[in-house]
Parts: C-alpha cells; structure tokens; sequence
C-alpha cells in the first residue's frame, strides 16, 4: 500500500424497508422475511451483484452506496466496487463500534499515531477466496482506489458471498453517520428480486439526485463572509469544502470557497470545515504525503500519520511564505478543531492546499494588498 492512499440515514432506511416488506421473522437471531419465501420452490444458481460505492469526478463528490439498499439471495455474491475519483473504505461491523481512524503505534513514541490497520488494509487480501458473512464477524474493504500506485495490488473492489438470511447494514469507514447501506438477504429459494438491470436504473437514479445535490452544494457556497476586525482590518471566513445544507445527504464540493481570496495587510483570513480538510501553506515542494511507510517483517507495513500533512503548524504570529503553515486537521475527525486563523502581512499571493484533496483540484489563493 503506497502513501498515496487516502484517508469521504440506516435507521430511516430499515422503516421504509419494513413499511414495504411487512412482517419479518426472527430465524436463529437474524430478521428474514416471511413473504418472500416459496415453500418447496427449488433453489436457482447463486448470482452476482455490484453495489458502487460513491459517485463524482475531481471536485465534486457523492458519498453513498448506490444503490443504497439490495435485496439478495442466500448464497448471492455482492461486489462494491469504487465509483468515485475519492477513495473509501467499508465494512460490515457486526455490532461493533467504528474503528478508530488514527491508532498509537506499538512501541512508537508519546503522539506518535498510524493509519488504523483495520481500516487501512481488507479482511481479504488480493487472492484469497471471496469471504462469506453471516452477520457475526467484521468484514473490512481497506481503502478501496481507482487509482494503483505502482508495485501495489489493486483494490478497487470488494465482494461478500451471502450464506444467511437477514438484514445486514453497512457503512463508510470514512463518511461514517452519512454514508451507510443495508443488504437484504432473503431465503436461497425466493422469488421476484431485483435483477442487475433493476439495481443498476435505481443506482442510476439515486446517483443523478446526489450530483444534482453536489450542484447545490456549490450554489450555496458562493456567497463570502467579511467581519470587521481589530484596527481596521478584517476577518474573511473561508470554507474548506462545501456540503449540502438543504438535504444533508453526502453531497460535497472539495474546493475552497472563496477559491481565491483577496484580504489587505493586517486581515486575517479563518478556514473552516465540516468534513475534513486541511489549509496547507507548503513553502517548497514536494507537497508532504499523507503517510511515512514503516516496514514490519511481517504483515504491510505501517502507514505514519505524517505530522507535516496531519498536525497544525504555526510557526510564526503572521504569515511567513518561507515556512510551513497548516491548519492541521480540521473537521469532525480533526480532534474537535472545526477552524483555523491566519493573519497575513506581506503582500503577495500565496498559494495553498488541502493536503488530503489536492489531487482532485483542492488549491486555493491568498492575495494580500498593501494596505
């Protein structure tokens, strides 16, 4: 795994299955449906299924399963496969609770943190057999990428066979709350499932609704907020991303709003994100990978949290081009840190980035006038 890797509603989902499904039946601890099965109908081949996970190109992203919900067959076999230029990882979590992202490394030293392996890596690794799940054990993807750094296995896809009745959920290792999914797993001998076909029209749909909702996304991020600071200057606010604030679906713009800002001498300029993303002030290239590789006799190696792409860095009261500025981390995942302040002085534009979407186009501008 190369350090290009990157770290994007169930509960009203599982009402609107059951208001559709009807009654269900508790069969050694799972819930199947009781409608569906045909009693002494015999059971068809096992078939396969592909669920894509995220949508949108560059800039623009959609986190959700499409289709959010399928309908299978004991025995089916289900393929997620990554639809989206921004990488994800999944998991069936069996009852237990997310993984944390970030983990101490054994033996490392006090702050030192790693890439969770349990979320970096799959459950299944590049030629092993297709893993089945009954409901009972966790299943993991690893960051699931269209793109494969060289020297590294592909992993853009991940597949379960179903071997039990029930209704199993699932979720984003990344998008967490936002971006979860359920398979519905009905007796090896049902009748009247989705076809591919029918999954694919519904994917289609859901997909052209959350694209719709990225396009709003970057409506409403347009306007710039301006506060008058100490002595005449100014505080601008920046967005650091930008999500649907209508629908609060998985739909976000992985920009800067104002892209290109334009303060004077003394303003200060206040990032802020609700997903996570950084303000990268980077003085030199190369711009810092996400992760220092540690090589491990056994087992993949262990992913470092590059402090210089991770944790905030203000080495100076005001802004100085030749050194490293850096939000750090700001967002849910950013340790409760939702903002950032940088005061600028010298005029200049200054170029900076999100260290975690800067391949997608996540760059922004400060130009700072003389006052």
């Amino acid at each position: 795994m190369n350090a290009r890797t990157r770290l994007a509603g169930l509960a009203s989902c599982l009402l609107t299955v059951v208001g559709l499904i009807g009654l269900t039946l508790a069969v050694n601890g799972h819930a199947v449906l009781a409608s569906q099965e045909t009693e002494g109908a015999p059971v068809p081949e096992p078939r396969s299924f592909t669920v894509l996970v995220g949508v949108g190109q560059d800039t623009a992203s959609g986190s959700a399963f499409f289709p959010q919900t399928i309908r299978v067959r004991a025995g089916d076999m289900v393929t997620w496969r990554i639809n989206s230029d921004e990488p994800n990882a999944m998991a069936f979590l069996s009852g237990q609770p997310y993984p944390p992202i970030p983990v101490p490394v054994p033996g490392g030293g006090p702050g030192e943190a790693m890439f969770n392996p349990q979320i970096a890596f799959p459950t299944r690794f590049p030629g092993a057999p297709v893993e089945s799940y009954s409901g009972t054990d966790f299943r993991g993807s690893g960051v699931l990428d269209k793109r494969t750094p060289p020297g590294a296995p592909v992993n853009d896809t991940f597949s379960l066979t179903f071997d039990t009745p029930g209704m199993y959920p699932y979720v984003s290792l990344f998008s967490r709350q936002i971006m979860q999914g359920l398979v519905i797993v009905e007796p090896a001998n049902a009748t009247g499932l989705p076809s591919q076909a029918d999954l694919d029209a519904q994917a289609q749909a859901e997909m052209a609704h959350m694209l719709a909702r990225v396009d709003a996304a970057r409506a409403q991020a347009q306007s710039v907020r301006r506060e008058p600071g100490p002595n005449n200057t100014s505080i601008w606010h920046v967005r650091a991303g930008a999500r649907d604030e209508v629908e609060e679906l998985g739909a976000e713009v992985l920009d800067f709003f104002p892209k290109d800002l334009t303060v004077r001498a003394g303003d200060t300029a206040v990032w802020g994100s609700t997903f996570f993303h950084t303000a990268t002030f980077v003085p030199s290239p190369p711009i810092p990978e996400l992760f220092i590789e540690r090589h491990q006799d056994a087992g993949p190696p262990m992913l470092l949290l590059n402090p210089l792409a991770f944790a905030p860095a203000k080495p100076a009261a005001v802004f100085d081009p030749a050194q490293h500025f850096s939000s750090g981390l700001i967002g849910p995942f950013g340790g409760g840190s939702f903002s950032w302040a940088l005061t600028f002085e010298r005029p200049g534009t200054f170029e900076y980035i999100c260290t975690f979407h800067h391949e997608f186009g996540m760059k922004g501008t400060v130009t700072v006038q003389a006052r």
